[in-house]
């Protein structure tokens, strides 16, 4: 009996601070509503079976080797199996005793089994959790940190990661994360928990492996992450991304040579802007690739300054994909799916609505290559014109040129505002045919819907005056340029190139 006078017998406490036996911890089973576990502050687990009777039954099941005076922290119905539940105490307001404290049942407390090794002998748990999605895959909240146990608390080990030493209150798995709420330092998040479901010894002995990724939901998840692991660091690694039929959407790949060939030239110039994924990493350990679930965006050009558009390719559409990892010449490849936005079914948009708005977003992207591209044959035919005057004084080749060059240029400036420097500068020069083409694809696919008449109307406008800039381009090339490659040739000097792209 724990219930007595609190205070002690001379000077008795009204506060009811120190009041024993409150039921600290309850678990209602998740398979059987009759089913209810309850752990209490003063060391005694109860279970009840007929917790919808009129004067349930409860049944003192306390493990047998529990201390005097333990609290009962937490105790977890397993999520995965009837009859099983997970407790775990506290003890260290009882001469100090800072013990880990974890039993299991699986016979509704018939029978108990402790679970502490691998745990160190002075750090006690407050919670212990079953993943619901991995039977016997538990995570316990310590007062230093996180464990974790594949084998259903047969042992443990740490999984602190970047967590600092604090305390962890408690615990919960959530979809696909693992949150921990700790004492002072308020709620931390290990994201797509995949991994750890998966791990197994034959995983953990592989030369590499790639793990089944979480399927994405499109507007819900912004990509997919892939996770895989190196057992050494690898000389060359590729990831691609293929669709159902196994055509390559997109890849990705980084080589060790390459990562110090960059180092040495300390490159800091990104084509892309960001809009792309990153390189997928070398390194032996955990490594995670995130891929934005977009093919190819348009064809860019450096320096490029744009408003309310990134380089970015249209989303592909809701279906079965694959990943393949290769690793030094080896690969492995795991299936996955993106699934469709439930609020977009829910309203009623169908994959054939997506379907259309995929193959205009892809129709618009290559008409901003189309607008890029010209650009770059533009800055390339100026920069070998400049490249021949340089060459040779003659007047008339400087004469012709520079009209070649200015001709060019007016067609330029009105495919691109060149005079934009920086990402501010569009407040003072108004964007021009490429950078309203590239905005429309953001616009179009700003929503989870078949596209509006209006956006169709729009691009065929924009499209319209781009062909006649573009036409004007091939007049110069044809007419004012073939003249001056006339006169290169004339002088002895190489005519330009009117198909080379700069680089």
């Amino acid at each position: 009996m724990t219930v007595g006078p609190s205070g002690g017998p001379i000077t008795l406490d009204q506060t009811g601070v120190e009041t024993f036996a409150t039921v600290f911890a309850i678990a209602p089973s998740p398979h059987d509503p009759n089913v209810i576990w309850s752990g209490s502050d003063d060391g005694y687990v109860h279970v009840t079976r007929d917790a919808r009777a009129a004067s349930p039954v409860w049944e003192n099941v306390t493990p047998g080797d529990a201390p005097d005076f333990i609290r009962i922290n937490t105790v977890e119905a397993s999520p995965n199996t009837p009859g099983k539940a997970y407790v775990s105490g506290i003890r260290y307001l009882v001469d100090n005793d800072r013990s880990p404290y974890i039993w299991k049942t699986q016979d509704y407390g018939e029978t108990w089994t402790k679970i502490v090794a691998g745990i160190p002998a002075d750090d006690f748990i407050r919670a212990v959790r079953e993943d619901p999605a991995r039977p016997g895959l538990l995570y316990a909240a310590s007062e230093r940190t996180v464990y974790v146990s594949w084998n259903d608390g047969v042992s443990w080990q740490p999984l602190t990661m970047n967590l600092p030493v604090t305390q962890v209150s408690d615990l919960v798995v959530e979809d696909h994360d693992l949150v921990i709420g700790t004492h002072g330092r308020g709620f931390w998040v290990m994201r797509s928990i995949g991994p750890l479901r998966q791990m197994t010894d034959a995983v953990a002995s592989a030369d590499f492996w790639l793990f089944d990724p979480k399927d994405p939901v499109r507007r819900f998840d912004n990509a997919v992450s892939i996770d895989y692991i190196l057992a050494e660091d690898a000389d060359h690694v590729m990831l691609e991304f293929m669709d159902g039929s196994g055509d390559v959407l997109a890849s990705y790949e980084a080589s060790a040579a390459e990562d110090e060939e960059e180092d040495d030239e300390e490159q800091g110039f990104n084509p892309f802007g960001g809009g792309g994924n990153q390189a997928p990493g070398l390194t032996s350990g955990s490594n995670r690739f995130r891929w934005n679930m977009r093919i190819e965006g348009w064809t860019d050009f450096e320096g490029r300054i744009f408003w309310a558009a990134g380089n970015q390719g249209p989303a592909v559409l809701p279906g079965n994909y694959q990943v393949r990892l290769t690793v030094d010449g080896e690969d492995m490849t795991q299936d996955f799916e993106i699934r469709m936005n439930p609020r977009a079914v829910a309203g009623g948009v169908t994959v054939d609505d997506l379907q259309e708005r995929f193959d205009f977003a892809i129709q618009i992207r290559d008409r901003v290559t189309d607008a890029n591209e010209a650009v770059l044959r533009m800055r390339s035919i100026k920069a070998q014109i400049e490249d021949r005057i340089e060459q040779n004084d003659n007047a008339e080749l400087a004469q012709l040129g520079g009209t070649v060059r200015d001709r060019l240029g007016e067609v330029e400036g009105e495919v691109y505002q060149v005079q934009n420097q920086s990402n501010q500068d569009p407040l003072n020069y108004p964007i021009k045919l490429n950078n309203k083409i590239a905005a429309l694809q953001n616009l179009v696919e700003g929503a989870e819907n078949r596209p509006t008449d209006q956006s169709y109307q729009v691009y065929e406008t924009l499209s319209t005056e781009l062909d006649g800039e573009l036409d004007q381009m091939d007049l110069v090339i044809q007419q004012d340029l073939a003249r001056l490659n006339e006169l290169l040739r004339e002088l002895g000097l190489e005519p330009i190139d009117a198909e080379r792209l700069i680089t």
